[in-house]
């Protein structure tokens, strides 16, 4: 049984890398300290060629929610995205 949210897997597609983060920009916004507005997109965070990390926009608190980190890995005529959610590690050290 788990207590601590801490998974890991990979997702294999068949697009290539631009069109993987073409997608993921799609869904992403980047990290504001305050939100006023209830009209945003899901997550919020960082993408590069090389990985993201992102994390769900919430207006409530929640400690426990997951920090969502990938990596991506080009292979002929697919695209690997290793996916790695975890609990922020303050809150791993405050617990």
């Amino acid at each position: 049984m788990k207590v601590l949210p801490d998974d890991s897997f990979t997702i294999l597609t068949p697009d290539a890398l631009p069109i993987v983060l073409q997608r993921l920009n799609a869904q992403v916004e980047p990290t504001k300290a305050f939100r006023f507005s209830k009209k945003h997109l899901l997550y919020q965070g960082t993408i590069s060629e090389s990985g993201f990390q992102i994390s769900r926009i919430i207006h409530y608190r929640n400690s426990f929610l997951p920090v969502i980190r990938g990596r991506f890995e080009v292979e002929s005529h697919q695209t690997l995205i290793h996916v790695q959610m975890r609990i922020h590690p303050f809150v791993i050290t405050c617990h």
